[in-house]
């Protein structure tokens, strides 16, 4: 009976590990995530677009960067594609993300994981591009040039937006 109750553990173990994976090649997975005044936002029902979506930290040193530059690729491809912030620190943490994200002057939408139920255990950033079915196309994480580069190619392949 014991090696049953095992099994089953580690089989719950796997399916919830798996619910929110995020996979290349695959459909993004369903995202619930409270806006600024901490309504629940299904995010897959607000893609009709190519998205890109940024995961961070307030603790990310990298942070700062790729949102700037994500500024830059939402002012070059205007309405072509959606930019949507991801903040999974805890909401006792809001204003400071909030106050964060006006000092970059970021007009992205921005939403929080106050559960870490699809960013815990990531490196920031943690970047993900999906193309307007909702096929993830590329998953980035860290910021420095050479993903840079990357994000730069997907959104300029022929056929993204």
């Amino acid at each position: 009976m014991k090696i049953y109750f095992y099994f089953l553990l580690i089989f719950l173990f796997f399916l919830q590990n798996g619910i929110f994976s995020f996979e290349k090649n695959k459909s993004l997975p369903t995202l619930s995530l409270r806006d600024s005044e901490q309504k629940f936002v299904n995010v897959n029902d607000i893609i009709s677009k190519p998205t890109i979506f940024m995961a961070f930290n307030l603790a990310c040193v990298y942070c700062d960067s790729e949102i700037k530059e994500l500024m830059k690729i939402k002012e070059k491809y205007k309405d072509k594609l959606e930019i949507i912030l991801i903040n999974a620190d805890s909401l006792d943490r809001k204003e400071e993300v909030l106050e964060k994200v006006a000092k970059l002057n970021c007009d992205f939408l921005l939403l929080f994981d106050k559960n870490q139920d699809y960013t815990e255990g990531l490196s920031f950033p943690y970047t993900v591009i999906v193309n307007s079915q909702g096929t993830i196309l590329e998953i980035t994480t860290g910021y420095n040039e050479t993903t840079k580069k990357i994000i730069y190619k997907v959104i300029e392949k022929k056929g993204f937006l």
